[in-house]
């Protein structure tokens, strides 16, 4: 019975312990991976009705299409709204 009080009190502090260091490190990490940036893109895009320039493959910029589709790999192409846009997603994937 004793061990089993003890188990569960590691186990309950061990709980706490990850959620506080949880707390501590997920704005650090939002703000390292750019999701912040990637809140006020959906929110100006929103209320911003700007038209992509051309839509472009994922996998292959230089592939661009003046309408929404399929890349040749089979992919959803991707809305280009210009170099301020794509500088923040830029910013994300290389971290």
């Amino acid at each position: 019975m004793m061990r089993a009080v003890k188990n569960f009190s590691l186990v309950l502090v061990g709980a706490v312990i990850g959620t506080a260091a949880a707390t501590a490190v997920v704005p650090y990490v939002k703000s390292q991976l750019g999701m912040a940036d990637m809140v006020g893109m959906a929110d100006s895009s929103g209320s911003d009705s700007q038209e992509p320039l051309y839509w472009v493959a994922p996998m292959d910029p230089n592939y661009r299409r003046d309408k929404p589709g399929l890349s040749p790999m089979g992919m959803e192409l991707v809305p280009f709204y210009g170099e301020e846009k794509k500088q923040s997603l830029k910013n994300l994937c290389t971290g």
